[in-house]
């Protein structure tokens, strides 16, 4: 059967949204969701009546709801202040106003199961919780290409590592190049602000949208929401939840066959089938015979000119600047964050300079990062997570 209305074509067989035409991508609850609405149509429907028929006895909060309907605007080309598709009856619930003709479906085609699975997974990932990038990753292609590789065979994957050496980073560009092996997109779950270990399974309800009753367990409730994902799952900065987060893994693992974790931490889970890999610092080239002119391949340096372009568009690496380049690249163990700190001051202080102060260095590291991690502000804040992380004997 189909619903057609405005330029959209709603294939219920097939369980496909197409719009002038084209396969628009959504996430089975947007599908469900225009569903019943369409059925209901010309009739205002109570967003308990959505939450309902759409999620069942799963419990979530009432902002799902919202983002879902967004993205059914979004999808049948409703601009969001001339809606003429989906009507929002303020504070009660919703009414779908447009004209529908319904077809049974017969001459449409047959697809078989196996070509929708391939189709499904040529179109991508159906939703992605990972942030977009915001710099070119320099110097980890190799790195993740076998990362790829390993995901492939391995369902929980732990990037372990020091602070600032780029363990989030390498996680997210690899959750970016692996969206279309799975089926229900990733989700991602951030801990660096999470500081009570019994708020382990909020943080993961409230980053997954799942919301429990009294009578349920909230790690129930995320095991039940993910039990029939095929979806990628990543878990950033798990250091200081070791124990919670990896008894939360553990359950998860066993009742969800097709989901698939990748962790960041500064030390392994330690669960079950857990392949744990160690993102080590940049290359910064051997030995002193490093001239000016192949300078620009070591990956350490490579990192430090792309950051100090991006403070100073004029900056140049030369026989003049490549020297001290190199010295404050191996004297800061080729750590990315220290080296992109250091390639930020670029603008206002000359590469020498730099290099020479590095004595200073939790006080010559401190620029100004807004909007970014704060354990990655300054070099000194990245050193203190993990001091403070220590017990008294260590």
């Amino acid at each position: 059967m189909l619903y057609l209305f405005e330029d959209c074509e709603l294939d219920l067989a097939r369980v496909v949204l197409r719009r002038q035409g084209t396969e628009t991508r959504i996430e089975p609850q947007v599908f469900d969701l225009l569903c019943f609405l369409i059925e209901l149509r010309g009739q205002f429907v109570r967003k308990e009546e959505l939450l309902d028929q759409v999620w069942g006895d799963r419990f979530v909060s009432g902002s799902a709801l919202t983002t879902r309907i967004k993205s059914a605007r979004q999808a049948v080309g409703d601009d969001g202040q001339r809606q003429h598709v989906i009507r929002t009856v303020h504070g009660k619930g919703y009414e779908f106003v447009a004209d529908v003709r319904v077809v049974d479906g017969v001459g449409v085609g047959v697809e078989s199961a196996t070509d929708a699975s391939s189709r499904t997974a040529a179109a991508g990932p159906i939703r992605s919780a990972v942030p977009p990038a915001l710099h070119a990753l320099v110097g980890r292609e190799a790195l993740l290409q076998l990362l790829e590789h390993e995901m492939t065979t391995t369902r929980v994957v732990t990037l372990v590592g020091t602070g600032g050496v780029g363990k989030t980073t390498v996680a997210y560009e690899l959750a970016r190049r692996l969206g279309g092996n799975y089926r229900d997109g990733n989700y991602v779950v951030a801990l660096s602000t999470v500081v009570d270990e019994d708020a382990t399974g909020e943080a993961f309800a409230t980053a997954l949208d799942v919301y429990t009753p009294q009578s349920t367990s909230i790690e129930d409730a995320i095991v039940d929401m993910l039990r029939a994902r095929r979806a990628l799952l990543v878990i950033d900065n798990c250091e200081h939840l070791v124990e919670p987060v990896a008894a939360l893994v553990g359950r998860i693992l066993g009742a969800a066959p097709e989901l698939s974790i990748l962790a960041t931490s500064r030390e392994a889970l330690a669960v079950n089938g857990e392949h744990v890999w160690t993102v080590e610092p940049l290359d910064t080239g051997t030995g002193s015979d490093v001239t000016g002119h192949d300078l620009g391949a070591v990956p350490a340096v490579a990192l430090f000119v792309e950051r100090a372009r991006a403070a100073d568009p004029m900056f140049e690496l030369n026989a003049i600047t490549a020297p001290a380049v190199l010295e404050i690249c191996r004297r800061l163990d080729g750590i990315p964050l220290a080296i992109e700190l250091a390639a930020s001051r670029a603008r206002s202080v000359d590469v020498s300079e730099i290099a020479r102060r590095l004595d200073e260095r939790f006080r010559m590291l401190n620029g100004v990062r807004r909007g970014v991690d704060p354990r990655h502000r300054t070099l000194h804040d990245a050193i203190s997570w993990s001091y403070d992380l220590l017990d008294a004997d260590e």
